[in-house]
Formats: structure tokens, C-alpha cells, sequence
């Protein structure tokens, strides 16, 4: 829950700053705002400064504290647990969904229906469409290629598969789903600056 309450502050921090960062500063410097999201996640989930005096409760510690006590009640206690066999229901779930929508993309890429798109984060390969050497001349087709390998070089297809992890850990937060596309879209606008 505190990775989650801080992830969802991180990205609409995110969301209101991206547009005037992006105007000030350019496109990397708007894309590279989309690290805070799972640097605070996972700050928030560190172990606690001891240093701090008890007495700095913040109201976010105060309502974990409240839903923790409340996860340990109910009927003989199963409130957490019926919470942790929901999460994950919708984690297998949003990793099914990943998967099927892989595949299909896959598929169509498999007909000349897709791209041009790098896909494989390991082995990163590039998907063109059937009519790529048509649609494109000689001088456009370089550019693709340069776009793609852009992608590849600076890990694009890593940072893809991290956000569609967090998509699946956090189904149930609407943010992230919101967060998805909008981190995708500043993605390209850094690649083609």
C-alpha cells in the first residue's frame, strides 16, 4: 500500500510537470521525469530513519497504520489475506492480458501488419510491415532504423517491459494505467529530439 501511495504522488507529480519540463528543458529531460514513479515506489518501501523522532507521523503513515490494523481484523483475521489472494488474481491476470496482447502483436507482425516497432527486450529484433520497402524510400527506411536502434541503445525496450511489470503488480491503481501511455508517447518525442 505505501509503494503504491507513493508511486500514485510520483506520477501526478509527473503528470503536471512533464508538459513544462518538456516546453523548458526538451524531451529527454520530460522522459527522464518518468523515473520518479518507481524510484519513489521503492524508497517508500525501505526500512525507516530510525533518526526521525516518533513524533513526525506523517498522514499517509497514519493511514497505513490504520489499514494495516484493519488487514489484521475481521472474520479470524482474513481481511489480508483475502486482500493478497485479490492482488494477485489481478497480477496473473494483467500478465495474461500482457501475454495476449504480445502474441497478437506477434501475429500481426507475422502477416506484414505491424511496425516498423523493435520488439524482444533480450533479443531485440525489428518488425517492418509487408509494404515497409514501399511505403518507405531508401532515405525514410534509414531513419526508421536509426529510430529503432535509438531505442535499443538507450534501453527503451527494458524500461517498456518494467512499466508493463508495474502495470500488472499494480492493476488496481488507475494512475498507472494513465501513467502507460503518456510515459510511451514522451518516450518517442526523446528519441525523435
Amino acid at each position: 500500500a505505501r509503494a503504491n501511495l507513493a508511486a500514485a504522488a510520483a506520477i501526478l507529480f509527473v503528470l503536471i510537470l512533464r508538459r513544462p519540463i518538456r516546453r523548458l528543458f526538451g524531451a529527454e529531460i520530460a522522459y527522464a521525469l518518468w523515473a520518479a514513479p518507481p524510484l519513489v515506489a521503492i524508497g517508500s518501501i525501505m526500512p525507516p530513519n530510525y533518526a526521525e523522532p516518533d513524533s513526525l507521523v506523517s498522514p499517509v503513515q497514519g493511514l497505513l497504520q490504520a489499514a494495516s490494523h484493519w488487514a489484521a481484523q475481521g472474520a479470524l483475521g482474513r481481511h489480508a489475506d483475502v486482500l493478497a489472494i485479490l492482488w494477485l488474481a489481478g497480477v496473473l491476470v494483467g500478465f495474461a492480458l500482457v501475454g495476449w496482447t504480445q502474441a497478437r502483436f506477434l501475429r500481426r507482425a507475422a502477416r506484414g501488419k505491424a511496425g516498423p516497432a523493435m520488439v524482444g527486450v533480450i533479443f531485440p529484433r525489428l518488425i517492418v510491415p509487408a509494404d515497409y520497402h514501399q511505403r518507405f524510400t531508401p532515405e525514410e527506411r534509414e531513419i526508421v532504423r536509426l529510430h529503432e536502434r535509438e531505442h535499443v541503445a538507450r534501453r527503451d525496450l527494458w524500461a517498456n517491459a518494467l512499466l508493463a511489470l508495474g502495470q500488472c503488480l499494480g492493476w488496481f491503481n488507475p494512475l498507472i494505467h494513465l501513467a502507460a501511455p503518456l510515459l510511451r508517447f514522451d518516450q518517442e518525442l526523446d528519441v525523435g529530439a
